[in-house]
């Protein structure tokens, strides 16, 4: 078969950590999504870290590793944060209770 990409190779060494790394990862997902729809403010924060980090991994992904798929992550995850990130929704999650 054709070579692993770096990340598959990267999960594959990590062996059970990687399945416990992608687990809490999902569940730190789910918290800021259900968190979002809550309107609750440390939530928002997180989705916001979240995104943040997939688009920095991405962007590597992209130049360090010339890899062009990447670009439709990208173009994702700078839509959800330039969204999240517009004074309407800063000020609703401003004055939100948590």
């Amino acid at each position: 078969m054709g070579s692993k990409s770096p990340g598959e190779q990267f999960f594959r060494e990590l062996g059970p950590r990687g399945v416990v790394f992608l687990i809490s990862v999902s569940l730190l997902c789910i918290a800021a999504a259900i968190g979002l729809w809550w309107h609750r403010r440390w939530r928002y924060r997180l989705a916001i870290v979240l995104i943040a980090l997939s688009l920095i991994g991405d962007l590597f992904t992209l130049f360090d590793l010339r890899q062009p798929q990447a670009m439709i992550p990208i173009v994702v995850a700078t839509a959800m944060l330039s969204f999240l990130l517009t004074p309407a929704i800063r000020n609703h999650f401003s004055i939100s209770i948590d």
